[in-house]
């Protein structure tokens, strides 16, 4: 058994700074709008540790809702939780 663990030992790559690439990347800033009475809208949810909701409006790629939430041990609650948010965006 005593050779079952290493004793404190990190067994991952490190990578090298991202300033490297700074200049391949390009930032895009989100297209915000409004919600428009009547419009038809995509909702998503994508659940890993959190939940995290969106609305986009329909043709657009306009971001009209978001929330992002933790689960705590509940995704059901933090489902109807992020729901809740998005309705009241």
């Amino acid at each position: 058994m005593g050779n079952l663990f290493k004793p404190q030992e990190i067994e991952f790559a490190r990578y090298g700074s991202l300033k490297t690439v700074e200049g391949r990347v390009q930032y895009l800033k989100s297209k915000r709008g409004t919600v428009k009475p009547g419009g038809e809208y995509i909702l998503r949810r994508r659940r890993l540790h959190y939940h995290e909701g969106g609305a986009h409006r329909h043709g657009t790629d306009e971001i009209v809702a978001s929330h992002y939430g933790r689960t705590h041990g509940d995704p059901v609650n933090a489902l109807k939780n992020a729901w809740s948010k998005l309705k009241s965006s």
